[in-house]
């Protein structure tokens, strides 16, 4: 990677689009805000709070395991920089 490029890290708060690995004929498209990463049964998964796309699902959290995501899209990020957690137990489920 060129030394001028940044690498970017997923920010709590920001709104995302994760593309993951659905059916055969068609992948899984989840709009909403990123809450972090958990760990569940030794795999880990990103945490993606439901936004009104998803209508009856909205508000709801979905764990999305690392190695099925095909794509991640930015919508936007906080302007304020949020705390970053470093309690443990806040990662293991």
């Amino acid at each position: 990677m060129p030394e001028n490029r940044k690498m970017k890290k997923l920010i709590e708060g920001s709104k995302y689009v994760v593309t993951s690995m659905g059916t055969k004929d068609r992948p899984i498209v989840t709009h909403g805000t990123y809450e972090g990463i958990v760990v569940v049964g030794g795999a880990d998964a990103v945490v993606i709070k439901m936004g009104r796309e998803h209508r009856d699902l909205k508000g709801r959290l979905r764990l999305i395991p690392t190695h099925v995501i095909l794509s991640i899209d930015i919508i936007s990020e906080p302007k304020k920089k949020v705390e970053k957690k470093t309690d443990v137990e806040d990662l293991y489920v």
